[in-house]
């Protein structure tokens, strides 16, 4: 009954677009209602390139050349794929750029021209070295380990020296210990000399100030004086201790105050009682008030219990702790420094984290490189996506950049892509196919009894046939691969691995995380932890976390450990059809991980049913496991966890399962 209804409504359509064709004048409707649509459909996304149509989202357009692919963007005039290669440019006068390959944008930094992955490497006067050590700072162009190495001598000629301790210092391209020498300027070249001798009394012309040993001596203001114990320090011209005394007043006019007690603190040139008075700015003039007063309360109420002193502390969450410079603020109940990290995450769940560079923001509790990514809300969860993805509001790398704003009654958007409305479209006309069992695929309309919408595209609908991105595919059919939203045709014995939307080679390796799945080109000895690949005579890793190696050890295969969040979609089909569990993540211990509202799944019958909670994975190397997120889903086995990364809820993983697996 349903067929024959189908059948029908095209010819009752035909009768009357032909009825209004006749009144209204028109010229270009046919005779089938998909090629009717056509004449009034968006075109969504799509561009001009010599005259020829494409689509956005399948392809871009550089210096006159057309280059397929649905997650390439521009590179100056060059295309590529910032998925597994690096733009880098240059601003020198004129632009410069060049594409690094095998070093994704989402983990790499530019030296120069050139990319480099800055967890293993480091640049240096626009070289890129080989970090030595995981605290490594850069020596002319060479790199040096900050706690076993010094770095010694005038720019033009930087020497890297053992260091013999920790209390040895630099002295031109020589060295000292700091407890039993000075650095001394005599005959305009520098040379140590025993602490007792005359040169390390006297001041140094050429410094301005007197040489001292900074473990025993204070310079303040231009005056070396004895430094009692470690906690005294400078208070304009003199020296004061930090544990009895205050050292209050604006820089140029500094005064010492005995300290009354530990909650007095200071107030312009005054100190008071936190815990009775506050500190507040009236009419240019800070004074100390009642607390009870109206200017305390106020502050009270937007920093918490305690009034403190703006100028040398910080209130977060309730708590008043050392601010260490102007630039340091507060993130939950600890003190960030925002010139090089990032504060992220929710009100109740703050995350300070190592500002890759000042192009990088908050998505989430991680960060993203605004330049080539952004961060989109996909399933009620922040996450971020390749800048040329359909969510990103930003279109890179584009011939013709889609407008952010535009005008609704002259533009269309759709799937985040603005395009010119046509004059010929007539809301009637759209409402007449929808009201015969029609919908929207995008701005264009179709049957989904007999065609299925892709994100936009429509496609004729065969058995089988699933989305992928914007194209279509039989998911039963083994040479085809579904990798995110890029749709891959495999080659006989290619096994078929996804990283991303992109196809793993033999030449590469893939490291995911909860966040990313990253492609990089393989090295010799290096391991995954999480998404990032790294040199394990640098770090360790230990459930998707990096540490540094402090010391080297003999057998460094007991230390190596890999660390990966596994794919769903990677695992052939023996594996993915036999039984496997989904639930959500309740917590993790040192050897054992527990799920709750769990279900199995046997995708070859197509038959999932529900389990006793909890249910428990024994995890015998818990280093070796990912970081795992409590509440989240997961599948798993007898052995190992798995994410699906392609798919944003239960319902969409179980049916991918079953689609691809079940045979009636």
């Amino acid at each position: 009954m349903t067929q024959t209804r189908s059948k029908m409504i095209p010819l009752f359509a035909l009768g009357y677009i032909l009825l209004v064709w006749l009144i209204c004048g028109f010229t270009n409707v046919s005779g089938a209602t998909v090629g009717a649509t056509e004449a009034y459909k968006n075109n969504c996304c799509r561009k001009t390139w010599m005259e020829i149509g494409y689509d956005i989202r399948k392809a871009v357009c550089c210096e006159n050349h057309l280059y397929p692919g649905a997650e390439r963007s521009r590179c100056g005039g060059q295309a590529f794929n910032p998925e597994e290669d690096t733009c880098c440019k240059v601003e020198n006068g004129y632009t410069k750029t060049a594409v690094t390959e095998g070093l994704s944008e989402k983990v790499s930094s530019c030296c120069g021209l050139k990319a480099y992955n800055p967890l293993n490497e480091i640049c240096c006067q626009s070289t890129v070295v080989a970090k030595p050590a995981p605290k490594a700072h850069c020596c002319g162009q060479e790199a040096f380990d900050v706690d076993k190495q010094l770095c010694c001598g005038p720019t033009h000629n930087k020497t890297i020296l053992t260091r013999y301790s920790s209390d040895h210092l630099c002295c031109g391209n020589n060295q000292f210990d700091s407890k039993a020498e000075c650095c001394c300027l005599i005959q305009n070249a520098l040379k140590t000399q025993p602490i007792s001798s005359s040169c390390c009394v006297k001041e140094s012309a050429r410094l301005g100030t007197k040489a001292h040993n900074t473990f025993q001596e204070l310079s303040s203001q231009s005056t070396v004086v004895d430094k009692p114990a470690p906690h005294f320090q400078c208070c304009g011209g003199k020296v004061f201790n930090n544990h009895t005394q205050l050292c209050c007043g604006p820089t140029h006019n500094k005064t010492i105050l005995t300290r009354y007690s530990s909650d007095h603190l200071c107030c312009g040139n005054n100190q008071f009682d936190s815990k009775a008075e506050c500190c507040c700015l009236i009419q240019n003039a800070l004074k100390t008030q009642p607390i009870s007063s109206s200017c305390c309360v106020k502050k009270s109420a937007h920093l918490g219990t305690k009034a403190h002193n703006t100028f040398q502390e910080l209130s977060s969450q309730s708590t008043v702790v050392d601010k260490p410079a102007p630039h340091f603020q507060c993130c939950g109940g600890k003190v960030f420094n925002n010139h090089t990290q990032l504060c992220c995450g929710p009100t109740h769940n703050k995350t300070i984290l190592t500002r890759y560079s000042c192009d990088h923001l908050c998505c989430g509790n991680n960060q993203f490189d605004s330049k080539t990514e952004c961060c989109c809300l996909i399933q009620n969860a922040l996450k971020t996506q390749p800048i040329s993805s359909s969510c990103c509001v930003k279109e890179s790398g584009r011939c013709d950049e889609a407008p952010p704003v535009y005008n609704p009654h002259t533009h269309i958007c759709c799937v985040g892509c603005v395009s010119e409305r046509k004059s010929e479209w007539k809301p009637w006309i759209d409402q007449f196919y929808v009201s015969h069992g029609q919908h929207y695929c995008g701005t264009e309309l179709y049957w989904p009894h007999t065609q299925i919408c892709c994100n936009g595209h429509r496609h004729h609908k065969k058995e089988n046939t699933h989305c992928c991105g914007v194209k279509a595919y039989n998911i039963k059919d083994p040479r085809m691969k579904c990798c995110a939203w890029a749709l891959h045709t495999l080659t006989i014995g290619h096994e078929g691995q996804c990283c991303g939307s992109i196809l793993q080679t033999s030449m590469n390796v893939c490291c995911s995380s909860e966040d990313e799945e990253v492609l990089y080109s393989a090295k010799t000895g290096y391991r995954c932890c999480g998404h990032r690949y790294y040199n394990p005579s640098l770090w360790s890793c230990c459930a998707g976390k990096l540490s540094p190696v402090q010391q080297p050890r003999q057998n460094e295969s007991e230390r190596v450990k890999e660390s990966i969040l596994l794919s769903v979609n990677n695992l052939n089909e023996t594996n993915l059809c036999d039984e496997m569990r989904i639930g959500t993540l309740e917590s993790v211990s040192p050897h054992s991980i527990m799920f709750g509202n769990v279900l199995k799944i046997h995708g070859r019958n197509g038959i999932v049913t529900h389990m006793a909670s909890p249910q428990i994975l024994k995890t015998p190397d818990r280093c070796s496991f990912p970081k795992l997120i409590p509440g989240n889903n997961y599948l798993f086995d007898e052995v190992n966890v798995f994410a699906d990364f392609q798919h944003n809820s239960i319902l969409q993983s179980l049916h991918f399962i079953i689609s691809k697996c079940h045979r009636p």
